[in-house]
Protein backbone atom coordinates (compact mmCIF):
# COMPACT_ATOMS: atom_id res chain seq x y z
CA UNK A 1 0.00 0.00 0.00
CA UNK A 2 2.69 2.47 0.85
CA UNK A 3 5.11 0.90 -1.91
CA UNK A 4 5.58 4.03 -4.37
CA UNK A 5 7.34 3.13 -7.15
CA UNK A 6 6.52 0.25 -9.72
CA UNK A 7 4.67 -2.84 -8.09
CA UNK A 8 2.50 -5.64 -8.75
CA UNK A 9 1.02 -7.85 -5.81
CA UNK A 10 -0.22 -11.40 -5.89
CA UNK A 11 -1.30 -13.09 -2.81
CA UNK A 12 -1.61 -16.69 -2.88
CA UNK A 13 -3.04 -19.11 -0.17
CA UNK A 14 0.85 -20.91 0.10
CA UNK A 15 2.75 -20.05 3.03
CA UNK A 16 6.67 -20.26 3.72
CA UNK A 17 7.65 -21.84 -0.08
CA UNK A 18 7.47 -20.11 -3.13
CA UNK A 19 4.23 -20.12 -5.25
CA UNK A 20 5.19 -22.75 -7.54
CA UNK A 21 5.84 -24.96 -5.08
CA UNK A 22 3.88 -24.10 -1.92
CA UNK A 23 1.38 -25.86 0.01
CA UNK A 24 -1.33 -25.56 0.23
CA UNK A 25 -2.23 -24.91 -3.73
CA UNK A 26 -3.25 -24.02 -6.01
CA UNK A 27 0.29 -23.39 -7.37
CA UNK A 28 0.98 -20.66 -10.16
CA UNK A 29 4.12 -20.39 -12.31
CA UNK A 30 5.41 -18.01 -10.04
CA UNK A 31 9.09 -18.54 -12.33
CA UNK A 32 7.25 -17.27 -15.17
CA UNK A 33 6.15 -14.25 -13.39
CA UNK A 34 9.41 -12.87 -11.95
CA UNK A 35 10.93 -13.79 -15.53
CA UNK A 36 8.19 -11.31 -17.18
CA UNK A 37 8.80 -8.62 -14.55
CA UNK A 38 12.95 -9.13 -15.14
CA UNK A 39 13.20 -8.56 -18.23
CA UNK A 40 10.39 -5.39 -18.74
CA UNK A 41 12.26 -3.82 -15.72
CA UNK A 42 16.18 -4.75 -16.57
CA UNK A 43 16.26 -5.76 -20.37
CA UNK A 44 13.74 -3.09 -21.75
CA UNK A 45 11.41 -5.97 -23.15
CA UNK A 46 7.48 -5.74 -23.46
CA UNK A 47 6.80 -8.40 -21.76
CA UNK A 48 2.91 -7.52 -20.75
CA UNK A 49 3.61 -7.82 -16.69
CA UNK A 50 2.41 -3.93 -16.01
CA UNK A 51 -0.41 -4.98 -18.33
CA UNK A 52 -1.39 -7.19 -15.50
CA UNK A 53 -3.77 -5.77 -12.40
CA UNK A 54 -2.29 -4.48 -10.37
CA UNK A 55 -3.48 -6.87 -7.36
CA UNK A 56 -4.02 -10.56 -7.81
CA UNK A 57 -5.47 -12.05 -4.78
CA UNK A 58 -6.50 -15.59 -3.94
CA UNK A 59 -10.06 -15.89 -2.34
CA UNK A 60 -10.85 -18.86 -0.56
CA UNK A 61 -13.81 -19.91 -0.54
CA UNK A 62 -16.01 -22.41 1.87
CA UNK A 63 -13.21 -24.19 4.03
CA UNK A 64 -14.00 -26.03 7.04
CA UNK A 65 -11.77 -25.62 9.89
CA UNK A 66 -8.43 -28.40 10.20
CA UNK A 67 -5.19 -28.21 11.46
CA UNK A 68 -4.02 -28.49 7.70
CA UNK A 69 -4.75 -27.62 4.12
CA UNK A 70 -3.81 -30.23 1.50
CA UNK A 71 -3.87 -30.37 -1.60
CA UNK A 72 -5.68 -26.80 -2.57
CA UNK A 73 -7.40 -24.45 -1.31
CA UNK A 74 -11.09 -23.54 -2.60
CA UNK A 75 -11.99 -20.24 -4.05
CA UNK A 76 -11.02 -18.16 -7.01
CA UNK A 77 -8.70 -15.40 -8.14
CA UNK A 78 -9.74 -11.53 -8.20
CA UNK A 79 -8.21 -9.06 -9.66
CA UNK A 80 -8.31 -4.86 -8.63
CA UNK A 81 -6.81 -2.14 -10.70
CA UNK A 82 -6.09 -0.19 -7.37
CA UNK A 83 -4.92 -1.16 -4.00
CA UNK A 84 -6.29 0.02 -1.53
CA UNK A 85 -9.25 -0.32 -4.00
CA UNK A 86 -12.14 2.25 -3.99
CA UNK A 87 -14.45 -0.52 -4.52
CA UNK A 88 -14.06 -1.91 -1.56
CA UNK A 89 -17.43 -1.08 0.70
CA UNK A 90 -16.96 -0.35 4.43
CA UNK A 91 -19.72 -1.76 6.19
CA UNK A 92 -20.08 -0.75 9.60
CA UNK A 93 -21.64 -3.52 12.46
CA UNK A 94 -21.95 -2.31 15.87
CA UNK A 95 -21.63 -4.28 18.77
CA UNK A 96 -24.84 -4.94 20.43
CA UNK A 97 -25.93 -6.76 23.50
CA UNK A 98 -27.89 -9.19 20.96
CA UNK A 99 -24.98 -9.63 18.45
CA UNK A 100 -23.48 -7.86 15.14
CA UNK A 101 -26.89 -5.48 13.04
CA UNK A 102 -26.20 -2.70 11.21
CA UNK A 103 -27.70 -0.06 13.78
CA UNK A 104 -26.72 0.80 17.51
CA UNK A 105 -28.58 -0.45 20.25
CA UNK A 106 -27.74 0.69 23.66
CA UNK A 107 -26.95 -2.27 25.84
CA UNK A 108 -25.31 -3.03 29.32
CA UNK A 109 -21.50 -3.10 29.60
CA UNK A 110 -20.40 -6.98 28.80
CA UNK A 111 -17.24 -8.42 30.14
CA UNK A 112 -14.65 -11.37 29.63
CA UNK A 113 -11.52 -12.73 31.84
CA UNK A 114 -10.37 -15.28 29.73
CA UNK A 115 -7.77 -17.70 30.89
CA UNK A 116 -4.26 -17.65 30.24
CA UNK A 117 -4.73 -20.87 28.00
CA UNK A 118 -7.07 -18.84 25.79
CA UNK A 119 -5.75 -19.02 22.38
CA UNK A 120 -4.86 -22.21 22.36
CA UNK A 121 -6.61 -23.94 19.07
CA UNK A 122 -5.89 -20.40 17.18
CA UNK A 123 -2.92 -22.48 15.26
CA UNK A 124 1.02 -21.24 15.00
CA UNK A 125 2.50 -17.64 14.18
CA UNK A 126 3.15 -18.06 10.62
CA UNK A 127 2.42 -21.94 10.16
CA UNK A 128 3.36 -23.55 7.27
CA UNK A 129 -0.04 -24.98 6.28
CA UNK A 130 0.98 -27.88 4.56
CA UNK A 131 1.57 -31.39 6.16
CA UNK A 132 2.11 -29.84 9.93
CA UNK A 133 -1.31 -29.45 11.56
CA UNK A 134 0.19 -26.08 12.95
CA UNK A 135 -3.23 -24.01 11.24
CA UNK A 136 -6.24 -22.87 13.56
CA UNK A 137 -8.63 -25.65 14.11
CA UNK A 138 -12.59 -25.44 14.93
CA UNK A 139 -13.01 -21.98 16.81
CA UNK A 140 -15.56 -23.19 19.32
CA UNK A 141 -13.97 -23.76 22.41
CA UNK A 142 -12.09 -20.22 21.60
CA UNK A 143 -15.18 -18.45 21.10
CA UNK A 144 -16.41 -20.01 24.45
CA UNK A 145 -13.56 -18.30 26.32
CA UNK A 146 -14.72 -14.89 24.81
CA UNK A 147 -17.00 -12.48 24.25
CA UNK A 148 -18.80 -13.36 20.70
CA UNK A 149 -21.05 -11.28 18.80
CA UNK A 150 -22.80 -12.52 15.93
CA UNK A 151 -24.51 -11.72 12.40
CA UNK A 152 -27.90 -13.25 11.47
CA UNK A 153 -27.64 -15.97 8.97
CA UNK A 154 -26.29 -14.75 5.73
CA UNK A 155 -29.16 -13.84 3.15
CA UNK A 156 -26.35 -13.86 0.87
CA UNK A 157 -22.51 -14.72 0.06
CA UNK A 158 -20.46 -11.99 1.82
CA UNK A 159 -17.17 -11.54 0.03
CA UNK A 160 -14.79 -9.77 1.92
CA UNK A 161 -10.83 -8.37 1.12
CA UNK A 162 -8.89 -6.43 2.95
CA UNK A 163 -8.60 -5.79 6.70
CA UNK A 164 -11.41 -5.38 9.41
CA UNK A 165 -11.32 -2.30 11.69
CA UNK A 166 -12.67 -1.97 15.20
CA UNK A 167 -13.32 1.07 16.82
CA UNK A 168 -14.13 -0.09 20.73
CA UNK A 169 -15.45 1.60 23.82
CA UNK A 170 -13.49 -0.78 26.69
CA UNK A 171 -12.77 -0.69 30.37
CA UNK A 172 -9.95 -3.03 32.02
CA UNK A 173 -9.49 -3.57 36.20
CA UNK A 174 -5.53 -4.33 35.01
CA UNK A 175 -3.04 -1.22 34.21
CA UNK A 176 -1.38 -3.72 31.62
CA UNK A 177 -4.32 -6.00 29.56
CA UNK A 178 -3.93 -7.44 25.94
CA UNK A 179 -6.81 -7.52 23.10
CA UNK A 180 -7.29 -10.33 21.06
CA UNK A 181 -10.26 -10.14 18.15
CA UNK A 182 -10.84 -12.61 16.39
CA UNK A 183 -13.38 -13.04 12.99
CA UNK A 184 -14.72 -16.43 12.09
CA UNK A 185 -17.04 -17.93 9.75
CA UNK A 186 -19.61 -19.89 11.51
CA UNK A 187 -21.55 -22.30 9.68
CA UNK A 188 -24.82 -23.81 10.33
CA UNK A 189 -23.51 -26.98 12.40
CA UNK A 190 -21.94 -24.38 14.72
CA UNK A 191 -18.54 -25.28 13.47
CA UNK A 192 -16.51 -22.03 13.69
CA UNK A 193 -13.25 -21.03 11.48
CA UNK A 194 -11.24 -18.32 11.81
CA UNK A 195 -11.01 -16.33 9.02
CA UNK A 196 -8.81 -13.72 10.87
CA UNK A 197 -7.31 -11.97 13.75
CA UNK A 198 -5.65 -9.04 15.31
CA UNK A 199 -3.96 -8.25 18.61
CA UNK A 200 -2.81 -5.47 20.81
CA UNK A 201 -0.98 -4.92 23.78
CA UNK A 202 -3.40 -2.00 25.20
CA UNK A 203 -0.51 0.27 26.57
CA UNK A 204 0.01 0.34 23.01
CA UNK A 205 -2.82 2.28 22.39
CA UNK A 206 -1.92 5.02 21.71
CA UNK A 207 1.09 5.16 20.10
CA UNK A 208 4.20 1.98 20.06
CA UNK A 209 6.98 4.51 20.81
CA UNK A 210 5.27 6.02 24.14
CA UNK A 211 3.25 3.19 25.54
CA UNK A 212 1.07 4.18 28.94
CA UNK A 213 -0.94 1.90 31.37
CA UNK A 214 -4.72 1.59 30.82
CA UNK A 215 -6.67 3.68 33.06
CA UNK A 216 -7.80 1.14 35.79
CA UNK A 217 -12.39 1.57 35.76
CA UNK A 218 -12.83 4.56 32.93
CA UNK A 219 -13.54 4.12 30.11
CA UNK A 220 -11.46 4.90 26.72
CA UNK A 221 -11.78 3.95 23.13
CA UNK A 222 -9.45 1.46 21.23
CA UNK A 223 -9.02 1.22 17.77
CA UNK A 224 -7.46 -1.90 16.33
CA UNK A 225 -6.75 -2.87 12.65
CA UNK A 226 -7.31 -6.98 12.59
CA UNK A 227 -5.13 -8.45 9.58
CA UNK A 228 -5.68 -8.36 5.67
CA UNK A 229 -7.46 -11.17 4.42
CA UNK A 230 -10.00 -12.59 1.67
CA UNK A 231 -12.92 -15.00 2.06
CA UNK A 232 -16.27 -15.68 0.63
CA UNK A 233 -18.24 -16.65 3.14
CA UNK A 234 -21.83 -18.86 2.10
CA UNK A 235 -25.46 -17.75 2.55
CA UNK A 236 -26.89 -19.28 5.66
CA UNK A 237 -23.25 -18.54 7.32
CA UNK A 238 -22.85 -16.19 10.78
CA UNK A 239 -19.93 -13.95 10.70
CA UNK A 240 -18.65 -14.05 14.26
CA UNK A 241 -16.24 -11.02 16.04
CA UNK A 242 -15.11 -12.81 19.25
CA UNK A 243 -12.74 -10.54 21.67
CA UNK A 244 -10.67 -12.08 24.31
CA UNK A 245 -8.02 -10.41 26.60
CA UNK A 246 -5.23 -13.42 26.44
CA UNK A 247 -3.99 -15.59 22.69
CA UNK A 248 -1.26 -18.03 23.71
CA UNK A 249 1.13 -18.69 22.70
CA UNK A 250 0.55 -16.26 19.95
CA UNK A 251 0.77 -13.91 22.10
CA UNK A 252 2.94 -13.68 25.40
CA UNK A 253 0.52 -13.00 28.28
CA UNK A 254 0.45 -9.79 30.80
CA UNK A 255 1.92 -10.17 34.57
CA UNK A 256 -2.26 -10.84 35.52
CA UNK A 257 -5.16 -11.82 34.22
CA UNK A 258 -7.84 -9.14 33.69
CA UNK A 259 -11.38 -8.19 33.37
CA UNK A 260 -12.13 -6.53 29.48
CA UNK A 261 -15.58 -5.00 29.58
CA UNK A 262 -17.23 -3.75 26.07
CA UNK A 263 -19.79 -1.40 26.33
CA UNK A 264 -22.67 -2.74 23.73
CA UNK A 265 -24.25 -0.50 21.50
CA UNK A 266 -21.03 2.28 21.45
CA UNK A 267 -18.43 0.12 19.57
CA UNK A 268 -18.14 -1.04 15.41
CA UNK A 269 -16.79 -3.19 13.44
CA UNK A 270 -15.85 -2.26 10.10
CA UNK A 271 -15.50 -4.98 7.41
CA UNK A 272 -14.08 -4.68 3.73
CA UNK A 273 -16.98 -5.57 1.58
CA UNK A 274 -15.69 -6.51 -2.33
CA UNK A 275 -18.43 -7.01 -5.19
CA UNK A 276 -17.91 -8.78 -7.99
CA UNK A 277 -15.62 -7.42 -11.05
CA UNK A 278 -15.42 -8.71 -15.01
CA UNK A 279 -11.62 -8.12 -14.32
CA UNK A 280 -11.51 -11.67 -12.16
CA UNK A 281 -11.72 -13.33 -15.62
CA UNK A 282 -8.60 -11.71 -16.65
CA UNK A 283 -6.03 -13.41 -13.81
CA UNK A 284 -4.49 -15.99 -15.70
CA UNK A 285 -1.47 -17.80 -14.57
CA UNK A 286 1.16 -20.34 -16.72
CA UNK A 287 1.78 -24.08 -15.06
CA UNK A 288 3.84 -24.21 -11.92
CA UNK A 289 7.31 -25.17 -13.55
CA UNK A 290 10.56 -26.26 -11.48
CA UNK A 291 13.65 -27.03 -12.12
CA UNK A 292 14.28 -31.06 -11.58
CA UNK A 293 14.74 -31.86 -8.09
CA UNK A 294 18.64 -33.48 -6.93
CA UNK A 295 17.98 -36.84 -7.22
CA UNK A 296 17.66 -37.83 -3.71
CA UNK A 297 16.32 -41.42 -1.83
CA UNK A 298 14.58 -41.13 1.22
CA UNK A 299 15.61 -42.76 4.06
CA UNK A 300 13.20 -41.72 6.89
CA UNK A 301 10.10 -40.14 6.07
CA UNK A 302 9.49 -38.12 9.08
CA UNK A 303 6.31 -36.70 10.79
CA UNK A 304 4.58 -33.83 12.32
CA UNK A 305 2.50 -33.92 15.08
CA UNK A 306 1.10 -30.95 17.21
CA UNK A 307 -0.31 -32.53 20.44
CA UNK A 308 -2.22 -30.60 23.70
CA UNK A 309 -2.31 -31.96 27.41
CA UNK A 310 -4.01 -30.58 29.36
CA UNK A 311 -3.87 -31.31 33.56
CA UNK A 312 -7.55 -30.64 34.68
CA UNK A 313 -6.08 -30.39 38.30
CA UNK A 314 -3.65 -28.35 38.07
CA UNK A 315 -4.61 -26.35 34.85
CA UNK A 316 -1.26 -26.95 33.04
CA UNK A 317 -1.56 -27.18 29.73
CA UNK A 318 1.16 -28.21 27.32
CA UNK A 319 1.48 -27.45 23.41
CA UNK A 320 3.96 -29.65 21.83
CA UNK A 321 4.32 -29.00 18.20
CA UNK A 322 7.46 -31.19 16.68
CA UNK A 323 8.16 -31.44 12.97
CA UNK A 324 10.95 -34.48 12.02
CA UNK A 325 12.16 -34.11 8.45
CA UNK A 326 13.31 -37.42 8.08
CA UNK A 327 16.95 -38.34 6.36
CA UNK A 328 17.46 -37.49 2.80
CA UNK A 329 20.76 -39.32 0.73
CA UNK A 330 22.22 -37.06 -1.97
CA UNK A 331 22.47 -39.53 -4.21
CA UNK A 332 24.94 -37.69 -6.50
CA UNK A 333 27.08 -36.90 -3.65
CA UNK A 334 26.46 -39.37 -1.36
CA UNK A 335 25.23 -37.11 1.72
CA UNK A 336 22.89 -37.71 4.15
CA UNK A 337 20.66 -34.92 5.72
CA UNK A 338 18.58 -34.94 8.55
CA UNK A 339 16.83 -32.26 10.80
CA UNK A 340 13.58 -32.06 13.23
CA UNK A 341 12.50 -29.35 15.43
CA UNK A 342 10.09 -28.73 17.85
CA UNK A 343 8.33 -25.82 20.27
CA UNK A 344 7.01 -26.74 23.61
CA UNK A 345 4.85 -24.09 24.84
CA UNK A 346 3.24 -24.87 28.57
CA UNK A 347 1.28 -22.88 30.86
CA UNK A 348 -1.53 -22.79 33.82
CA UNK A 349 -4.74 -21.52 33.26
CA UNK A 350 -5.00 -19.25 36.06
CA UNK A 351 -1.13 -18.05 36.29
CA UNK A 352 -0.06 -16.10 33.32
CA UNK A 353 3.78 -15.74 34.80
CA UNK A 354 4.03 -19.84 34.11
CA UNK A 355 4.11 -19.35 30.83
CA UNK A 356 6.99 -20.90 28.89
CA UNK A 357 8.32 -21.49 25.84
CA UNK A 358 11.38 -24.27 24.94
CA UNK A 359 12.22 -24.07 21.01
CA UNK A 360 15.22 -27.29 20.21
CA UNK A 361 16.35 -27.92 16.69
CA UNK A 362 18.71 -30.52 15.22
CA UNK A 363 20.55 -30.64 11.33
CA UNK A 364 23.00 -33.75 10.71
CA UNK A 365 25.38 -34.34 8.01
CA UNK A 366 26.99 -37.62 7.01
CA UNK A 367 29.45 -38.58 4.76
CA UNK A 368 32.35 -40.55 3.96
CA UNK A 369 34.21 -38.14 5.03
CA UNK A 370 32.46 -36.54 7.93
CA UNK A 371 29.68 -36.79 10.62
CA UNK A 372 28.55 -33.75 11.84
CA UNK A 373 25.19 -32.82 14.36
CA UNK A 374 24.79 -29.80 15.61
CA UNK A 375 21.76 -28.45 18.37
CA UNK A 376 20.28 -25.42 19.65
CA UNK A 377 17.76 -24.78 22.45
CA UNK A 378 16.47 -21.72 23.39
CA UNK A 379 14.03 -21.18 26.54
CA UNK A 380 11.70 -17.94 27.37
CA UNK A 381 10.22 -17.45 30.44
CA UNK A 382 8.80 -13.87 32.77
CA UNK A 383 8.42 -12.94 36.11
CA UNK A 384 6.22 -9.08 36.14
CA UNK A 385 9.03 -6.98 35.36
CA UNK A 386 11.39 -9.09 32.83
CA UNK A 387 11.54 -11.43 30.31
CA UNK A 388 14.35 -14.02 30.83
CA UNK A 389 15.99 -16.12 28.01
CA UNK A 390 18.76 -18.53 27.58
CA UNK A 391 20.25 -20.32 24.62
CA UNK A 392 22.65 -23.27 24.22
CA UNK A 393 24.63 -24.39 21.16
CA UNK A 394 25.77 -27.75 20.68
CA UNK A 395 28.05 -29.02 17.78
CA UNK A 396 29.56 -32.88 17.89
CA UNK A 397 31.67 -34.40 14.95
CA UNK A 398 31.27 -38.30 14.76
CA UNK A 399 29.34 -38.20 18.00
CA UNK A 400 32.20 -36.40 20.24
CA UNK A 401 31.52 -32.55 21.55
CA UNK A 402 33.68 -29.87 19.70
CA UNK A 403 32.28 -27.37 20.35
CA UNK A 404 29.18 -25.62 22.82
CA UNK A 405 28.19 -21.61 23.53
CA UNK A 406 25.50 -21.14 25.67
CA UNK A 407 24.17 -17.29 27.47
CA UNK A 408 21.40 -16.17 29.30
CA UNK A 409 19.73 -12.83 29.54
CA UNK A 410 18.07 -10.40 31.53
CA UNK A 411 15.23 -8.29 29.20
CA UNK A 412 13.39 -5.48 31.03
CA UNK A 413 9.58 -5.88 29.69
CA UNK A 414 8.69 -2.49 29.56
CA UNK A 415 5.05 -2.39 28.35
CA UNK A 416 5.81 -5.88 26.93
Amino acid sequence: EQLPGPKLGIVGPWSHAYPCRGAPGPLIGYLQEALRWWRHWLCGEDTGIMDEPLYRVWITGEERPRPFYLPDHAGSWAAEDQWPSPRIERRFLHLNATGLSGGPAPGATLSVRSPATAGRDCGRWGGYGGSCPDMPIDQRREDGLALCFDTLPLEHDLTLLGAPELDLLVSVDQPHVNLAARLCDVYPDGASALMTYGVLNLSHRDSHEHPTPCPVGTPFRVKLKLNDFARTIPKGHRVRLALANQHWPILWPQPKLSLLSVASGDSKLVLPVRPPSPRDRDVRFEPAETAPPVPATTLDEGFDRRIVTDDVGSGLQIIALTSDHGSRRYDDRAITVSSANSDTMSISSGDPLSAKLVTEYRWAIASADADTEARAVTELTADETHFDLSWRLEARERGKLVHSASATRRIRRDFA
